[in-house]
């Protein structure tokens, strides 16, 4: 079987199984191969044809061009041989054959482009499948429509091939300009350079274009160039159009021009290295990335590394905003009315004049390309408190490309807010007790690194490391956790630590002078979670601690009396965590610091128990006439769910 290709986008091309062809006697033929190929949805009367191709010719005359030109293109690309053949010729019409082995491009480019036109996404920018047929669209292109051929006695030829030309010219222009955004949007710079200089290529005058080249090259540290290109879009605009470039264009030169060679930022330096972390780094970039997310909240657990994970992105994105990266960090503000001149402070604005402190921020930060890192936002959130919310709304409104990194125990709960929970570090299984084994794990190096701090002679061996694996797991990759009980090598040894942590919440704490009041012991942390709460949530959150392992919804309403509001209150506030969209758990640190709370109450912990016991003393009973029956596997599968409270 052959197979016919023929490539129209770009010089006319055609091969029959690889193998240009050549037999062409004219470029009649190569026309009317190229309208018949395009134009294959129906048959054309001979007498059509021959009019289309010599309008100039009398009829007969035309006809007789039309055989000729007819037999010499089936004679060339062997049609008569083919099975199926590539055309369908009768005494009266002639039609390209869709069902033969053919390759043409305008087909699947028209198909790629209607399969993005109807595809269902909510922003092109964001469709991960429309993207591959868009980088297919900008790979198919070769150059425009028929590039350097025409017939020039044909008029109607003309006419058609310039109407589809300047159609797949567009096309291509948008299709480009969606890839350039794509990966801007991405910080993929250097491919978004290549589709921009593609547009430019194309349309030197399209103005989009060039403002694409001047943000991808800022952004890619290149500032000069990037002024450069102004220069070159302000050039071709006045010498093809006599016109001066858009303010748009204009403002964003001045801006490049305005920010500097060196990003601003006020990011502390970090005194201890950073550790692990990759998969949450390359998560979060990916959605700042995203036109659509401008306000990011990192909750989570306190202690669970929040704030060092938002610094670390943020380091990591220096270059990707032109007017800076700034951290403004909340923990020790009183109020929100004190917001709008905490975040001026941070990015060294002064107000001044009788203006709102608020008004006179807006304003500074409105044609500000900015990230904001606002740290420990959660005191500054309690329910009947809408202010803060208010004012970080206000930024985003009004400062289009503002956007805020923030970390918090608990959600802001705004329509435009994304969440990112952040979890522990990875802890190796406890099955896992080699060395060579568990230093992959960033749990296991945070605490090595930390161990040696303190203790420069500390090394592993079989029964250290199994205790070591052990402490990590007890503290569910809990950063701070590790480290503060990683400082307690140079007087405990790591089985002595193990047992502690099991014993009592207490080991896990610190004298050093440098770090936060809030973070020098694991249960100051969990007290400043505690005291955020109502007497309602702290009395379903200590009624939760029998609870062992995962549980659902109606075992926390039985056990606990936790309402699906109070379960979701507790959720938000990082206190209890979400494992699946049916079943939650607790840190089995907070669930140690909670049953405390509950001892204190030894009523309400002989009810809560008993409560335990006939809840899941029920729930086996009601499986057990099952397992000998039909449902015997999907009876032991939820006993299985439930083992650890069973």
């Amino acid at each position: 079987m052959s197979r016919l290709s023929v490539y129209l986008l770009g010089p006319f091309r055609v091969t029959l199984d690889g193998a240009p062809i050549t037999g062409f006697e004219s470029n009649k033929v190569r026309a009317l191969l190229a309208y018949l190929a395009v134009e294959a949805d129906h048959p054309h009367s001979r007498e059509t044809l021959a009019g289309f191709l010599w309008p100039d010719q009398p009829e007969r005359t035309a006809r007789h061009n039309l055989s000729q030109a007819l037999s010499n293109l089936r004679r060339v690309i062997h049609d008569r041989d083919a099975e199926p053949p590539f055309l369908h010729v009768t005494r009266w019409t002639v039609q390209f054959n869709r069902e033969s082995d053919h390759q043409l491009d305008v087909a699947e480019f028209a198909a790629q482009v209607a399969a993005v036109e109807s595809h269902p996404h909510l922003r092109l920018e964001r469709c991960e499948s429309c993207l591959r047929r868009l980088e297919r669209l900008a790979a198919l292109y070769r150059g425009e429509f028929l590039t350097g051929f025409f017939v020039d006695d044909s008029v109607p030829f003309s006419e058609w091939a310039t109407l589809l030309r300047e159609r797949f010219h567009r096309q291509v222009l948008d299709t480009l300009y969606h890839l350039t955004e794509y990966y801007e949007a991405r910080r993929d710079y250097k491919r978004a350079r290549r589709y921009a200089r593609r547009q430019v290529e194309l349309e030197p005058w399209r103005e989009e274009a060039h403002q694409q080249l001047m943000r991808l090259l800022a952004h890619s540290g290149q500032r000069s160039a990037a002024l450069q290109q102004y220069e070159t879009c302000r050039r071709i605009l006045a010498d093809e159009l006599n016109i001066a470039p858009h303010q748009k264009t204009t403002a964003l030169y001045e801006r490049i021009r305005a920010a500097g060679r060196a990003t601003p930022h006020n990011l502390p330096p970090q005194l201890t290295t950073f550790v692990g972390r990759e998969r949450e780094l390359s998560a979060i970039a990916e959605r700042l990335a995203d036109p659509g997310c401008r306000l990011l909240t990192l909750t989570g657990l306190g202690g669970i590394g929040k704030t060092r994970l938002a610094l670390q992105a943020a380091q990591e994105h220096l270059a990707n905003f032109l007017h800076g990266v700034y951290f403004i960090p909340l923990a020790g503000l009183g109020a929100a009315d004190f917001f709008a001149t905490t975040v001026a402070d941070a990015l060294d604005f002064s107000f001044s004049g009788r203006q709102e402190p608020e008004t006179q921020l807006l304003d500074y930060l409105r044609e500000k390309e900015l990230l904001l890192v606002l740290d420990n936002l959660e005191h500054l959130l309690p329910p009947h408190q809408s202010e803060i919310r208010r004012l970080v709304l206000e930024i985003l409104r009004q400062a289009p490309a503002v956007k805020m990194l923030v970390t918090s125990r608990e959600r802001l709960n705004l329509q435009v807010e994304w969440i990112f929970h952040v979890r522990g570090l990875a802890c190796p299984d406890e099955c896992e007790s080699t060395d060579a084994d568990v230093r992959e794990y960033s749990a296991v190096r945070l605490f090595l690194e930390r161990a040696r701090r303190v203790e420069p002679d500390f090394s592993l061996s079989p029964t250290v490391t199994s205790a070591m694996v052990r402490i990590c797991h007890l503290l569910e990759g809990m950063p701070l956790g590790i480290e503060l009980a990683a400082a307690s090598i140079s007087t405990l040894s790591c089985e002595q630590v193990a047992a502690e942590i099991e014993r009592n919440l207490d080991t896990l704490v610190t004298t050093m002078q440098d770090v936060p009041e809030r973070h020098r012991s694991v249960r100051a942390v969990f007290e400043y979670s505690w005291n955020s709460l109502s007497e309602e949530e702290r009395r379903v959150f200590r009624k939760l601690t029998p609870l062992r392992g995962s549980f659902d919804v109606r075992a926390a309403q039985e056990v606990a009396g936790a309402s699906v509001w109070i379960l979701s209150s507790l959720t938000d506030r990082s206190l209890v965590r979400k494992v699946s969209a049916t079943r939650y758990e607790i840190h089995e640190l907070l669930r140690q610091y909670a049953a405390e709370k509950l001892d204190q109450h030894p009523q309400e912990k002989k009810e809560t128990h008993e409560r335990h016991c006939e809840y899941y003393a029920e729930f086996l009973h009601q499986r057990a006439e099952h397992l000998q029956g039909d449902r015997q596997k999907e009876s032991l599968a939820e006993i299985h769910a439930e083992i650890e409270n069973v």
